[in-house]
């Protein structure tokens, strides 16, 4: 006769006050002994732990995997806004050496403290599982100084996207607000620019000039010509 089957799983659940129902985390991944978690963006626990009910948005977790891999690969130590930008070549050459050295089990990237609102976290050095891909899923340890500072920073990101969303609804037509490039973007009817934020001293002396442009006041012309493909 056969033995009956018996499976046991371990289930980590995730709260915080603000939750209706917890994050349940059925695959922990252990490396060296250590407890990881996948960053997954389609799981509806983490976007819950992290947005809540309001649109997600994912600025930080894309800056977290650059960070990582860059880290991974060697082309920086993985400090956030200490990057080195290597050629293109030269990071596919460290990948390529890394590949054949074996990655490490374990990367830390290094996060600076954050306020936003109501709460803060000071700075931290977050462990993650390499990889040498971007694009891949973030899984960093599982602490609670790790998830807290995820989910102060995804939910100012969220926030964030909010104020834009709502800026974008009241621009003057030709002018639309790139969050990935940080600029306004202006069409005239002729050509493209870009005023970006960094170049002037605040968000709204850059859409000063933008539509100052656009309205064809030439001393204002100290915009970026960038190619149509921007789209508007």
């Amino acid at each position: 006769m056969a033995t009956p089957s018996v499976t046991i799983n371990r289930i980590v659940s995730i709260e915080t006050p603000d939750m209706n129902s917890p994050w349940q985390i059925k695959d922990v991944e252990l490396i060296d002994g250590r407890e990881f978690v996948k960053l997954d963006s389609h799981d509806k626990g983490f976007l819950r732990f992290a947005f809540g009910n309001r649109k997600p948005a994912f600025t930080f977790i894309s800056k977290l995997k650059e960070l990582r891999t860059n880290a991974t690969a060697g082309t920086t130590e993985g400090i956030f806004g200490n990057e080195v930008n290597p050629t293109k070549y030269a990071t596919s050459k460290l990948k390529r050496q890394k590949k054949s050295d074996g990655l490490d089990k374990i990367v830390d990237v290094s996060l600076p403290g954050i306020e936003y609102g109501d709460h803060s976290v000071s700075p931290i050095v977050m462990s993650c599982k390499p990889s040498l891909d971007s694009h891949t899923t973030a899984v960093i340890e599982l602490t609670t100084s790790n998830l807290a500072y995820i989910k102060l920073a995804m939910n100012r990101d969220a926030d964030n996207d909010d104020v834009n969303t709502k800026v974008a609804a009241k621009l003057p037509k030709g002018i639309v607000w790139r969050q990935e490039r940080g600029a306004y973007v202006v069409h005239n009817g002729q050509a493209y620019k870009s005023f970006a934020v960094k170049r002037f001293a605040t968000k709204d002396i850059a859409l000063n000039h933008a539509v100052a442009w656009l309205e064809a006041e030439p001393e204002h012309d100290l915009g970026e010509v960038v190619p149509e493909s921007v789209g508007i």
